[in-house]
């Protein structure tokens, strides 16, 4: 039963599963979709992973659930997979391995805003944050002089250049994108080499000789989910939110819907071969792995429909580029 699994899991299993709960915040997914649904349901062989980010009526949320099934039994060995342990100890310790990362990320990356070029009293308050809501999104709705919305790709922290417009081939490349103040590349560096590594990156010095999750993980190349979890990440950090939560404390940005549509995008671009995406990953793998393979609503400030258009819209952007 799951209550003796539970009994028998030593504590090197448990310590085990929760690492890999952490490993899972970087190279897999920041949040479970369903936490009941994915430690209980049965893998679909007929699952397709470009549809795991769908937005086609019908898809959701088993497209979604599936996804992070798959994610899971990729992660666990085949020891660890039997119905009474992942409805037991595997499922507690997993995801309190997550909630762990997320927590500790959450707090490493707020108290040093020098990683991204801001000082302690910039990021010291939601109400200092405020001051940035337009760097991570924030725009006037149309045709209303003050009602606000946050866009998720027009983003002037995730573009290279800048220039007042979503852009297919500066998206997730934003302006000194591996030097100072080195954004989106700063927000992996202090989530997989750790602040060391992260300070070494914005002054170009050699890092401390410490075991890092890179190296602990054995992580070779970018991955989806790396340069959108960075990008959820960066947008966070300069918000006015205070805890790291699926909608936010503060803005009401759904987050993990944010999280999805960065997927999609960098999912649907690596399918069709799509060069502005295959560029993103170029640029990232020469960064971080250069021996990597190359090709691979509530109350708030979040309007659903004003963030459907914009979303739309950077996919369109995307689907020409791939049929030109």
């Amino acid at each position: 039963s799951s209550d003796d699994d539970d009994d028998a899991a030593t504590a090197g299993e448990r310590k085990f599963v929760r690492s890999l709960g952490k490993k899972c915040i970087v190279t897999k997914l920041i949040w479970m979709p369903d936490e009941d649904a994915v430690f209980v349901d049965a893998v679909d062989d007929n699952y397709n992973p470009l549809e795991r980010f769908s937005k086609e009526p019908g898809t959701q949320p088993q497209a979604r659930i599936q996804g992070a099934i798959h994610d899971l039994h990729e992660l666990l060995p085949k020891d660890y997979q039997t119905p009474d342990q992942l409805n037991g100890f595997v499922k507690t310790e997993f995801l309190a391995g997550m909630k762990d990362q997320r927590y500790a990320y959450r707090n490493r990356l707020r108290a040093n805003p020098a990683l991204f070029g801001r000082t302690i009293s910039e990021f010291q308050s939601s109400a200092e944050r405020e001051k940035l809501a337009e760097s991570i999104g924030r725009r006037l709705k149309k045709n209303k002089t003050d009602e606000y919305y946050y866009d998720t790709f027009n983003v002037p922290l995730l573009h290279e250049d800048y220039d007042g417009e979503f852009d297919v081939d500066k998206i997730f490349l934003n302006e000194g994108l591996f030097i100072p103040p080195a954004y989106a590349a700063q927000v992996h560096a202090a989530l997989t080499k750790g602040l060391s590594g992260a300070t070494a990156l914005v002054t170009k010095t050699a890092p401390r000789k410490v075991e890092t999750v890179d190296k602990l993980w054995g992580l070779k190349k970018t991955t989806p989910s790396m340069i959108a979890g960075a990008a959820v990440w960066l947008r966070w950090i300069h918000s006015r939110d205070e805890e790291f939560l699926p909608i936010g404390d503060v803005t009401a940005i759904d987050w993990a819907r944010e999280y999805d549509a960065y997927m999609r995008f960098l999912m649907e671009g690596l399918d069709a071969q799509t060069d502005c995406v295959l560029n993103i990953f170029r640029r990232w793998d020469k960064q971080f792995y250069p021996n990597s393979d190359e090709g691979t609503a509530r109350e708030g400030e979040y309007d659903i429909d004003e963030v459907d258009a914009s979303q739309d819209a950077a996919m369109e952007a995307l689907r020409e580029r791939a049929s030109a």
